[in-house]
């Protein structure tokens, strides 16, 4: 059995794609949408160097990027590290370097703590937003992971 929090949209892609699983104003997202950028967040992360176990940090607030983010990272059998988008460019340095992180995924809302804070630690970043290569709408459209990284007990 797979411990993986991502067999919980998996599950739900499968038994409910049409449904929405997230929505904010307008937008809405289903868990077939949901679970398709995860697959492709999921692929990019591993094109970047990225295994099972490594961490990611994750600087966004409560909107779809976040779920997407999220997902994308558990599916590719990485360890999501959230961080407060409130914290200060020094404070991102100390929990990126804490945990281990090898990237940081960010809001554009607080572009200057999280890039001071990323290039402070030595790790990149990928925002949330924008339509060039590298941002999070561009991972979310990879190629999609076939299945989800199983996770056990002692992950």
């Amino acid at each position: 059995m797979s411990l993986n929090l991502g067999s919980i949209l998996y599950a739900a892609a499968e038994s409910r794609p049409d449904h929405p699983a997230v929505k904010l104003n307008d937008r809405l997202i289903t868990y077939a949408e949901l679970d398709r950028a995860a697959r492709g967040v999921a692929t990019s992360l591993r094109e970047r160097g990225l295994e099972p176990g490594d961490r990611v940090a994750l600087m966004v607030p409560n909107v779809p990027e976040f779920t997407i983010g999220y997902f994308g990272i558990l599916y590719a059998g990485c360890v999501v590290v959230p961080l407060n988008v409130l914290l200060s460019a020094p404070e991102v340095s100390y929990l990126i370097e804490d945990s281990g992180a090898g990237l940081l995924i960010a809001h554009t809302f607080f572009q200057e703590p999280a890039s001071k804070g990323a290039l402070g630690a030595g790790v990149p970043v990928v925002w949330t937003e924008g339509d060039s290569k590298g941002h999070l709408p561009d991972l979310a459209s990879a190629p999609p992971v076939p299945a989800l990284h199983p996770s056990g007990a002692e992950d």
